[in-house]
């Protein structure tokens, strides 16, 4: 007679390749999902506005101009031209 194997249970059997394929896809899917959401949330915190809101002090738009006027010209020196002033 001949005696026939019986059958292993399941869990006893050796790991086969595809299931380590399929673990490797698992893990690198799951690193690109973290990378993709980490860069998400980089442009949005980069995004958003600081708190500090810098005010440059008023400029009086009126005032009056110095220059040093050299060179070959007919006059030089130093003139102040008031708003409007041409040389």
């Amino acid at each position: 007679m001949t005696e026939q194997a019986s059958p292993k249970p399941p869990g006893h059997e050796p790991p086969r390749d595809r299931d380590w394929r399929g673990v490797a896809q698992l893990g690198l899917t799951l690193i690109f999902l973290f990378a993709l959401a980490g860069g998400i949330a980089l442009l949005v915190r980069s995004g958003a506005p600081s708190g500090v809101e810098v005010t440059p002090p008023p400029v009086d738009v009126r005032a009056a101009v110095t220059v040093h006027l050299t060179g070959a010209v007919t006059s030089p020196g130093v003139y102040t031209l008031p708003d409007g002033g041409r040389l």
